[in-house]
């Protein structure tokens, strides 16, 4: 299902299931051999074009590269595109990595959202402090009861 709150638009059932990965698929940037520093790199430049400091950047493997961030933000609403644009940045498309978690923290340490995916099994989470949905840009489900209306 996909349901966005602010776009106005349907909602879209999808009766895909859990995880779309065919046999032997891979993510990007297995595909294309990526290097962990040069993973590493590239999402330098993407905390640094959202102006996020850089905490901790880390390349797991579980089967193909999977990145781990941690990162500080000074003010939630100067991310362009919000959240999930920056989500999208770092990931790109199609997805390079077989799973992503990203995490902001504010100046003082404390966290201000988490968002977790794990792409080939096709489940994700997302977690927030009271209030940074509004600031990033973070849109909300509705309940079954609300897909027939």
């Amino acid at each position: 299902m996909t349901f966005r709150p602010d776009s106005g638009g349907p909602v879209e059932l999808l009766t895909s299931g859990t995880g779309i990965i065919q046999s032997g698929q891979v993510f990007r940037a297995e595909a294309d051999s990526d290097r962990d520093e040069a993973i590493a790199s590239r999402t330098k430049e993407v905390l640094a074009r959202f102006a996020l400091k850089v905490d901790n950047i880390r390349v797991l493997h579980p089967l193909g590269p999977a990145l781990f961030v941690q990162a500080t933000i000074t003010d939630p609403t100067e991310i362009a595109g919000g959240f999930e644009g920056l989500l999208n940045a770092i990931n790109g498309s199609p997805y390079q990595y077989e799973g992503l978690y990203v995490e902001l923290r504010d100046s003082s340490g404390n966290v201000v959202v988490r968002g977790s995916a794990a792409y080939r099994i096709g489940h994700g989470r997302l977690w927030f402090a009271d209030g940074a949905d509004a600031a990033l840009g973070i849109g909300h489900g509705v309940v079954a009861s609300q897909l027939n209306n």
